[in-house]
């Protein structure tokens, strides 16, 4: 019995050492994420969503290296990747983990090459791995020169690098997209261009943290900014537009190579911020990047923005030679600026686009140069006015603004309101229109102000304060809002289009946050909507719950556009434009949901054609007899105003106002603000918080205007405590004594010092006008 036993045993030990081998030659031959197995990491069916009854795509099979994957990827290793025709690319695996989901990521990939001299602003060339040796894409690259890093390009060009070859992409996909077991489906390609003002940036902006929980791959692109990226002369020396052919180089190059990364070249997004969106709407219009991208999502920015438009291109780059010392030269001879810009360091163009900047900058947005659409480039990217070319448009779009963009530029030239003290609200006014319309449109956003946004209690009393909401409205009007409903009135019926403005006021802001915060009260900024979509910069990455709630929904909408041609599969939550200002979504604060349906897209305000002249519709009237063809200008509906200007025309909506009925709710007040009040509509603040008796012009705190003029005007409104951040009315403390008050810039309140402020011992004598 117990030989029998022990025969039995030694039976059991041979079949468990031959189950174990079997096993150790089975797992050396699978991938290394085989076993990963957590929701959306598995290959699925996709289901057919609006206009996808095609989005399958099969994938050649490619050449055998260690076996056969059935999506036809080439992997050598975990980290290395055969793309034909550019060799081994070795990237990172695992480069972060979201949700416990690994990611691939390849940095600092190389698609075009900048020559020195003048090929700083020519049209780069495209890249060739022609070594044998692996491409290493690990690193993030360097930036394309730009203000923020000038001392560290002044080093780089020390050691005689070349700062300006920084033509480089990266690629973040989900490392299961890359496993050769049974992957038929090519994700959708989603090409993020960084924006704000074109003056720096890069593509290390586009973190893939929130959009690598969706089944789609993210590209961002470095490509030339400012003086590098626009500077020119009209010339084929300098022919400008080159950010434009740098994203076009890139685009070929993702047309060229990402199936090999597992993206789908027949789906690709291109989307982007502010001026990155600017860039990418030109480009959809240009004759010469037709194919190359099948959608577009733009956030904040268009084409028609008169902030990215040049209007001298020569007599910008004559201020660039001059602030440069170049030699004198006449108008015909630009052949010697072309010889002084050629010598000039990247250091040292960087110097001058500052210099430029800053001299020009208080005169007005007119004057400034070097960083805009040049239109008749030598390159042909935009022949004519964009606005003559918005018709081209066939590919489905994705704009939107956020609630107060304008706050942005409005808060670089707020110091020139204070210092103004006017009387008459129109000096504000023109103000505004200096850094953000065109000369030839003064007069027609003058009168939309006045008769639309600034109520007769704001024109008689035209205080900062009282007008400051006003002005931002005016801001967000001609930047932002016009060029949208301008983009959208001539394509709206042709292609599919959605329309949206983020309200959302989360814990944070992309600009004016924290360490720098803005200087009067807005709803979400320029940007905001980007804290959503990328976690970057560190110090907005953390969100709250709330917020971290809607960067889900906005991503999930990003990415069901890029894979289904529409962001929300629910047309009654999300449909496409149905007339030249709406309907809308309005993705706001509330709780019970933050994505509502709003129909006037300009909030009731009839926005100005300024473009009459380049929108034409043909309709064709057809008879037993004869057939007429008249040609109107767009848009459909007209509201003649008379100016001293120009004429021009309201854009309305063509549907009946009984279906544009306002919405019923309005913002609330957020937790984390208890300061938080809704900007539209404005109410006066005389009209929720009546003036004291101390507050009329016998008290000491008027002054006479001018030193004789009959008009009065507040010397103290709202007072901030410099420290503490306490906001007091220091006219209501009669003891203090206003003999001591003087003006420096902003205003200051002082004590004399004798005396101390009432029932204070605590406050500091200086008080910062708010």
């Amino acid at each position: 019995m117990f030989i029998r036993l022990k025969s039995i045993s030694t039976l059991f030990n041979v079949i468990l050492v031959v189950v174990i081998l079997s096993l150790s030659l089975c797992s050396a031959q699978r991938w290394p994420y085989d076993d990963y197995d957590i929701q959306g990491g598995e290959v699925e069916t996709e289901s057919e969503g609006p206009n996808n009854s095609n989005r399958v795509h099969n994938v050649p099979t490619a050449t055998v290296i260690h076996q056969v994957p059935r999506s036809g990827f080439q992997q050598v290793r975990p980290d290395e990747l055969v793309v034909p025709g550019l060799g081994v690319v070795r990237g990172k695996v695992g480069y972060k983990s979201i949700k416990g989901r690994p990611i691939n990521s390849y940095l600092g990939l190389k698609y075009g090459v900048v020559r020195p001299g003048l090929g700083r602003f020519q049209q780069a060339n495209a890249y060739k791995h022609d070594s044998n040796d692996p491409i290493e894409a690990t690193q993030v690259a360097a930036n394309c020169p730009q203000f923020p890093d000038l001392q560290q390009i002044t080093n780089s060009e020390a050691r005689r690098e070349n700062v300006d070859d920084c033509l480089t992409l990266n690629i973040h996909v989900p490392s299961h997209v890359l496993r050769p077991q049974q992957r038929t489906r090519l994700l959708p390609v989603m090409v993020f261009v960084h924006g704000e003002m074109l003056f720096d940036g890069s593509a290390e902006e586009a973190q893939p943290d929130y959009f690598m929980e969706q089944d789609v791959m993210l590209i961002s692109i470095n490509y030339r900014l400012a003086p590098f990226g626009f500077l020119t002369t009209l010339t084929n020396e300098m022919p400008g537009n080159v950010a434009l052919a740098d994203i076009q180089l890139a685009l070929e190059w993702i047309q060229q190579y990402i199936r090999a990364f597992g993206g789908d070249p027949l789906q690709v997004t291109l989307f982007g911020q502010a001026g990155g969106a600017t860039l990418a709407h030109a480009l959809s219009l240009s004759p010469k990047a037709q194919g190359l991208f099948h959608k577009l999502i733009l956030q904040s920015g268009t084409a028609l923005n008169p902030f990215f438009l040049e209007q001298d291109a020569l007599s910008t780059a004559r201020s660039f030679a001059r602030l440069a010392r170049c030699p004198r030269t006449s108008a015909q001879e630009v052949q010697n600026l072309h010889s002084c810009f050629e010598r000039l360091s990247t250091t040292e163009l960087l110097e001058t686009m500052k210099r430029h900047y800053e001299e020009n900058e208080p005169r007005g947005l007119h004057f400034m140069g070097g960083f805009k659409l040049t239109v008749g480039d030598a390159l042909g990217y935009l022949p004519v006015h964009p606005a003559a070319l918005v018709s081209n448009r066939t590919i489905p779009m994705v704009v939107g603004v956020a609630k107060d963009a304008g706050s942005f530029i409005l808060t670089s030239f707020y110091d020139e309101l204070t210092r103004l003290r006017s009387l008459n609200i129109s000096d504000y006014i023109n103000v505004v229109l200096k850094h953000t319309a065109q000369p030839r449109d003064y007069m027609v956003w003058k009168n939309l102000a006045l008769r639309e946004i600034f109520d007769a209690e704001a024109v008689r009393n035209p205080t900062l304060h009282n007008i400051i909401q006003g002005l931002l409205e005016l801001t967000n009007l001609i930047l932002y809002r016009g060029p949208v409903i301008d983009t959208i009135c001539t394509t709206y019926k042709k292609v599919p289009t959605y329309l949206y403005c983020f309200d959302y006021r989360g814990e944070f802001h992309r600009f004016g946050h924290l360490k720098n915060p803005l200087p009067f009260e807005t709803d979400a900024t320029l940007s905001d909507d980007n804290i959503y979509l990328f976690p970057y910069p560190e110090e907005v990455s953390n969100l709250n719950s709330e917020d971290r709630s809607l960067s889900r929904q906005l991503v999930n909408m990003w990415a069901d556009f890029a894979t289904y041609d529409v962001p929300n599969r629910n047309p009654s939550i999300w449909p496409n434009v149905s007339n030249e200002v709406g309907p809308f979504l309005r993705i706001v604060n509330f709780k019970a949901t933050t994505l509502e349906l709003d129909y006037h897209f300009g909030d009731g305000i009839p926005v100005p054609n300024l473009y009459s002249e380049y929108f034409t519709n043909t309709t064709t009237t057809t008879s037993t007899t004869t057939t007429t063809t008249t040609t109107t200008s767009r848009p459909f509906t007209f509201i003649p105003i008379t100016t001293t200007s120009r004429p021009f025309t309201f854009i309305q909506p063509t549907t009946s106002t009984s279906a544009l009925a306002p919405s019923t709710t309005s913002t609330p007040r957020h937790p984390g603000y208890p300061l938080y009040r809704p900007v539209k509509p404005w109410i006066p603040y005389a009209a929720t918080n009546p003036p004291q008796k101390s507050f009329y012009p016998l008290n000491r705190c008027y002054y006479r205007l001018n030193s004789g003029s009959p008009h009065w005007r507040w010397k103290c409104g709202f007072w901030k405590y410099v420290k503490e951040e306490h906001c007091y009315r220091c006219c209501q403390y009669t003891s203090v004594n206003y003999a001591g008050c003087n003006e420096v810039n902003r205003y200051y309140c002082r004590q004399t010092e004798q005396q101390k402020y009432k029932n204070s011992n605590t406050y500091s004598n200086y008080w910062l006008y708010f």
